[in-house]
């Protein structure tokens, strides 16, 4: 039976962020229609026709913002043998593809972590040579990593780099 080294995944802070930024948009966007058109003779009601563009002003660049940037649901899981990444956009994912990687330990060659400006993601390289020789570079976009959690996949990932090394010197 295989014995897991690492396994990390940001499933419920993912979910729950997305769930988050949803429900943010539907009360700023859709509450104040729905109350100007319900209670329009009110001081509500004329509060937000006076200022409903305001509000779409500030509202509506947030949201832009975490729909462009994403927010990015991953799972990590290394044993002794295998390597397997999967990263993907909480919502978007169900009409694009996710990024995923099945690889051997003895694949992996470098790998190296990036911060992302004005972002909350992190990206994960990981280069990894084929059986042709040729080497492959992956970009995996992660969320909330915690650098706990950062310094667990780096730890894991240099223990495999360090078998490698050895086994190739040999």
């Amino acid at each position: 039976m295989k014995k897991n080294i690492l396994y990390i995944t940001n499933k419920y802070r993912a979910i729950i962020v997305t769930l988050l930024v949803s429900c943010f948009g539907l009360f700023f966007l859709i509450l104040p229609i729905i109350l100007n058109s319900l209670i329009s003779d009110s001081l509500i009601g004329n509060f937000i026709s006076n200022n409903f563009y305001k509000i779409i002003l500030i509202i509506f660049p947030i949201l832009i913002y975490f729909i462009f940037i994403g927010v990015y649901y991953f799972e990590i899981n290394v044993d002794p043998y295998v390597i397997q990444i999967t990263s993907f956009r909480t919502i978007s994912s169900i009409f694009f593809k996710k990024n995923y990687i099945d690889i051997s330990n003895s694949m992996l060659k470098e790998f190296r972590f990036f911060n992302r400006p004005f972002s909350f993601n992190q990206t994960l390289m990981i280069k990894l040579e084929n059986q042709n020789g040729k080497i492959i570079a992956k970009r995996f976009n992660i969320s909330f990593v915690t650098q706990k959690e950062k310094m667990n996949i780096i730890s894991s990932l240099n223990i495999i780099l360090k078998i490698n090394n050895e086994r190739r010197s040999r």
